[in-house]
């Protein structure tokens, strides 16, 4: 019993050894690297952080690649101020408000509002202006009641609206007015963006404009 306990020992304090040797190269090897930055993982295809300077490009905005679900918006049209373009999705963002596009000539729907073609109110958004061009609603505030704007989903399905009203309300309430339903109205398009004066210290717009619009049955 002795001589199997002794060799026992052995081979257990040669294991050790083996063991502690190969510790001691394995963090050699990975202390030799460059640290490696952990990976954040997010929802796909939905923005969830409002940028100061969004991108100002033309050809980015027009090369979009779109990401959704069929039922999903893709394209956004406004045929009076001749407005054709993707439609991102939205999420809140890091004031948990909701998040705006990532490119001045993009519009956005915000994911918390119902698709195209159901009941409820569905919520576009989009930038008034960026530092150095127009933005995608640069003109919603002039459309006249009975304008056309038409949504297209992911599946090729196209839904149009009539614009019935526009108003402009103060930023801090605008969330209540956004999800306003209008009397009588059973599909519901709210498209919102900035208006009023740009305060500097707070790096938005004072004010936002809201146009409501009833979707059309075919």
């Amino acid at each position: 019993m002795s001589h199997i306990h002794k060799h026992y020992q052995k081979l257990s304090l040669a294991r050790l050894i083996i063991v502690l040797l190969v510790g001691i190269g394995l963090w050699a090897t990975l202390a030799s690297k460059e640290p490696v930055e952990p990976m954040v993982l997010s929802s796909p295809g939905v923005i969830t952080e409002s940028l100061i300077d969004p991108d100002e490009s033309v050809e980015n905005a027009k090369s979009y690649s779109w990401q959704g679900e069929e039922y999903e918006p893709r394209l956004l049209d406004i045929p009076k101020y001749s407005v054709s373009t993707f439609v991102q999705k939205m999420g809140n963002d890091q004031s948990n408000k909701i998040a705006v596009p990532t490119n001045v000539h993009l519009a956005g729907w915000y994911q918390n509002s119902v698709h195209p073609g159901d009941d409820g109110i569905t919520v576009i958004v989009g930038h008034v202006t960026g530092k150095e061009s127009d933005g995608v609603f640069k003109n919603i505030a002039l459309l006249d009641k009975g304008d056309v704007v038409s949504i297209t989903a992911g599946n090729g399905i196209k839904f149009t609206y009539n614009v019935l009203s526009a108003i402009s309300v103060i930023e801090s309430e605008a969330i209540n007015y956004i999800f306003s339903s209008q009397p009588g109205i059973k599909k519901q398009l709210s498209l919102v963006t900035c208006g009023g004066e740009f305060n500097s210290n707070t790096n938005q717009y004072d004010y936002r404009i809201i146009v409501y619009a009833e979707q059309k049955d075919d």
